[in-house]
């Protein structure tokens, strides 16, 4: 029997293994029992939250249920299946009222009903690519503002200024503007001197990113092909359409995306882009996005990542999307001939992704 310098003490006069088992047993048996009951609080206090990711909350709790098998605490199948019920969220109940009890002491069968009705709702609900969407944290490259874009410009539709020709509301220069404002967020006299609220809903440059200084004036507008990766502040889910971009993957037959005639969703899965910022390669992870070999490009919803703590800023022929916790850029795109924003990423799979982009759990654009 080989014992380490820290137990030792403890059974140094132990004549026999058995002793010493018994003496290690006694010391160690209070810890023991502390780290299951923290297990058991840990396991029954788990609840869903809605909107979360269902599959994930099961794979947890079949995780804590073998760890409890470890320590000497099995739980029957029977237990196991009513603790998954007990924790799905409140729209769950009439789905539970439905379940037969007698096929509880089945965990396995009950998990694939739960993972079917949960396929189900979603498919249900649908995919709605290229439709309208309020997003209050896009920002307006017309007039700087948040909650709107230059289409929809109140300023612009007043006839006080056009993204296109770099007016604001004033007829001035956006050169002009940006130049008021300053850099670093220091504001000069002209610029104290606006009225309150107009500052609140202004964007500043921690957030706005003024012009990037190494690109030309006058960006170029690059025509796009179906490999090309788009931002859109429109689509529910992000889209791509080779399945080789997938690292994982689960087939859903059937599934049709709307916004695209009968363009069929095949299946589902995480998509792993590299955003280039400068010489930064920064890997991003996409969940829970769709496969839809039928769409013309591949989307990247912007509406996915503003439920994090990212932050999108559109300025002109160029798309940032900003980490607001590192205060970094971790996604850029520029404007292409379509009036599209192409991003500058494409589909890879490096070994430790550090930028997570969700939809469905609350920690993941925080588990986009």
């Amino acid at each position: 029997m080989r014992v380490g310098k820290g137990p030792f003490a403890y059974v140094r006069g132990a004549k026999r293994s058995k002793d010493a088992w018994e003496a290690l047993e006694n010391v160690y048996e209070v810890q023991g029992a502390l780290g299951v009951v923290l297990l058991r609080r840990r396991f029954y206090g788990a609840r869903c939250e809605e909107g979360a990711d269902i599959e994930e909350h099961i794979r947890m709790l079949r995780g804590w249920q073998e760890e409890l098998a470890s320590l000497g605490k099995a739980m029957s199948e029977e237990d196991f299946s009513y603790a998954i019920l007990t924790s799905l969220p409140d729209s769950w109940d009439s789905f539970i009222r439905g379940i037969d009890t007698t096929s509880l002491d089945n965990s396995h069968r009950l998990i694939a009903r739960i993972l079917e009705e949960d396929r189900r709702l979603r498919n249900r609900n649908g995919d709605t690519a290229l439709a309208a969407k309020y997003n209050p944290n896009v920002s307006c490259y017309n007039c700087g503002k948040k909650g709107h874009v230059a289409s929809n410009c109140k300023k612009q539709k007043n006839g006080g200024g056009s993204g296109g020709n770099g007016k604001t509301d004033d007829g001035k220069s956006e050169g002009n503007s940006r130049r008021r404002r300053g850099r670093g967020g220091k504001a000069t006299k002209e610029g104290k001197d606006s009225s309150k609220s107009d500052q609140a809903h202004q964007v500043t440059d921690d957030y706005a990113f003024p012009a990037i200084d190494d690109a030309p004036k006058d960006v170029a507008l690059a025509a796009l092909t179906n490999t090309a990766i788009l931002a859109d502040c429109a689509a529910s889910s992000h889209f791509f359409r080779d399945r080789a971009h997938f690292t994982s993957y689960v087939a859903t037959p059937g599934h049709e995306v709307k916004g695209l005639g009968k363009a069929p969703g095949v299946g589902r899965g995480t998509v792993v882009l590299i955003s280039k910022v400068g010489d930064r390669e920064i890997p991003i992870t996409l969940k829970d996005a769709v496969h839809a070999p039928a769409m013309p490009y591949n989307l990247v919803s912007l509406g996915r990542a503003t439920n994090g703590s990212l932050d999108v800023v559109l300025r002109g022929n160029e798309l940032r999307v900003v980490d607001t916790k590192k205060k970094i850029v971790i996604m850029r795109g520029l404007k292409t001939a379509e009036h599209l924003y192409r991003l500058d990423a494409r589909a890879g799979a490096p070994a430790a992704p550090d930028i997570a982009l969700t939809v469905r759990s609350a920690r993941t654009w925080e588990d986009w």
